[in-house]
């Protein structure tokens, strides 16, 4: 439910698409900051979305691009239709903004730019964070515990745990199912209920 308000709040913001892949694939924030058009493959069946570079802010160096935390953060994951069309409107709303600014974009042509066409600092995505949270009347939490969700939305619907691993790019399975995969109650219950119905006949 409160990914749901989350969502909605971000559908007026104009940045739905940045919020629904940290949502939808789990992507770390690094990630998700540091992909460009060109790891977008819609042609593709079904369009994927390429994992290969992180960004941070190095102190005394400024944003840097850097290479995934280990060699399985490196991923193509298959995207739904819905973020395949909110991509899409994000590239040409993000076109539309490139012809009016008349900026100097950055060559890397990033998926998520400030208005002058140049990587989001992590700081300034956490504060969009904070401040969406707050319009759609939800709690603060971390911005990593939308990757938390991702993991534990995926296991309470049967998603198994490897599949849920290499979605978000973890270097072992036992990574996901001890920090990730939340196992809530009403899973355990019927995990428990599975086993007395086979037994009992």
């Amino acid at each position: 439910d409160e990914v749901k308000k989350v969502l909605e709040a971000a559908s007026k913001s104009g940045l739905k698409v940045r919020w629904m892949l940290a949502f939808n694939l789990g992507l770390r924030q690094g990630e998700c900051l540091a992909l460009c058009w060109e790891d977008i493959d819609f042609q593709s069946e079904p369009a994927t979305v390429k994992v290969r570079r992180t960004i941070s802010r190095v102190t005394g160096k400024g944003l840097v691009i850097d290479t995934p935390k280990t060699p399985s953060s490196y991923r193509t994951i298959p995207l739904s239709q819905d973020l395949v069309e909110e991509l899409k409107i994000h590239k040409k709303a993000q076109a539309q903004q490139r012809l009016m600014t008349k900026a100097r974009w950055d060559a890397r042509d990033f998926v998520f730019t400030t208005p002058s066409g140049k990587p989001i600092d992590s700081a300034n995505d956490r504060k969009a964070w904070v401040a969406l949270l707050k319009d759609a009347g939800v709690r603060y939490r971390k911005l990593h515990c939308a990757r938390h969700t991702t993991a534990t939305l995926m296991h309470s619907h049967s998603v198994p745990l490897l599949t849920i691993s290499r979605v978000l790019g973890h270097a072992s399975i036992s990574t996901t199912a001890e920090f990730y995969a939340h196992v809530e109650t009403d899973t355990k219950l019927k995990a428990v209920n599975i086993f007395s119905a086979a037994v009992s006949g």
